[in-house]
């Protein structure tokens, strides 16, 4: 009875193990970006409980929020796109930045600084650079008319799957080496969508099945 109560005990533990591990790696692939800033006035004094609205000018969707004590705000988890942000704040002018591309797992840093006794809204029309110094990760984003006219001779079409948001490779070579010019006929090359297993993947060449 003892070694049968072990048995169920470690088969649980192992089952959680697993479950940490899907979790884990579906919030490893991250497919949003976030917005964040301090909002200060023009002599550099922090402006607290302003009111900030991230706007996705392609859909129209808003994402308040409110700059905290120290000025701070920051919006996570929004889809990519473009945006813009709007800030404003009792006895201040209102502050708007220009539109804004919003990539994958990338973090703008947009820092405001409000205009007292005005009530005329503030267009910011030059804005710094975006610069990512959260790490020092090196990155560009594709268009998907460049994804779309890769030249693909002597390529894995396979590997154009790693640019779509959601995609990993689900063996760190399974892109190199032989695997790089030709598809494999075995599972290291299989890519994961969204967290799904490498095997449900259906693909079509033309319209024509090809798994």
């Amino acid at each position: 009875m003892r070694m049968e109560k072990n048995r169920i005990a470690r088969c649980l533990c192992g089952l959680m193990f697993l479950v940490l591990c899907m979790v884990g790696g579906v919030q490893a692939q991250t497919v949003t970006g976030s917005v964040t800033g301090l909002v200060t006035d023009v002599s550099g004094a922090i402006v607290s409980g302003a009111t900030v609205v991230v706007e996705d000018v392609d859909t129209g969707v808003k994402t308040p929020q409110t700059a905290n004590a120290e000025g701070v705000y920051t919006a996570r988890f929004l889809p990519l796109g473009h945006y813009k942000v709007t800030v404003s704040a009792p006895g201040f002018a209102p502050q708007t930045t220009q539109t804004f591309a919003l990539e994958i797992n990338q973090t703008v840093n947009l820092n405001s600084k409000l205009v007292a006794g005005s009530s005329t809204s503030v267009t910011v029309t030059e804005t710094a650079p975006i610069i990512n110094t959260t790490d020092g990760t090196i990155s560009t984003t594709l268009t998907e008319n460049e994804v779309q006219n890769f030249p693909l001779e002597g390529r894995n079409f396979q590997s154009v799957t790693l640019f779509t948001p959601g995609v990993v490779s689900t063996d760190p070579t399974g892109m190199t080496g032989p695997n790089a010019t030709e598809r494999s006929t075995t599972s290291n090359n299989l890519v994961s969508v969204n967290g799904n297993r490498g095997q449900a993947n259906y693909y079509t060449l033309d319209g024509v099945d090809l798994n």
